[in-house]
């Protein structure tokens, strides 16, 4: 065997290890054929974690329901949920409301 056909085997047998590796998030959908779901944004969590008079967080501007439902979103819902966070963002900042600023990390 040739050194590039043993590190053809070698990388396959990684690969393989990889896609079915429970650790991997994307292993199941991708063992079974299906294409992978496209990577979500990050959480918008900023740390400060405490609901306003109008129950939304006064960090992220997530309503209650919002934040407990955040990891069982799908990506594209996780990233219409980061377009509405910023259209609530823009209208506090237009009203001048406190937690109208942009999300610092």
């Amino acid at each position: 065997m040739t050194a590039t056909a043993a590190w053809q085997a070698w990388a396959w047998r990684a690969f393989e290890v990889c896609r079915t590796c429970p650790h991997n998030p994307r292993a199941m959908s991708i063992s079974r054929g299906e294409r992978a779901e496209p990577a979500g944004p990050a959480s918008p969590c900023t740390g400060v974690c405490a609901l306003d008079e109008t129950g939304l967080c006064r960090g992220c501007l997530r309503s209650g329901e919002e934040i407990g439902r955040w990891l069982a979103m799908s990506a594209a819902e996780q990233w219409q949920l980061i377009a509405v966070l910023e259209e609530r963002r823009r209208m506090r900042a237009q009203a001048g409301a406190p937690g109208a600023g942009s999300i610092e990390r």
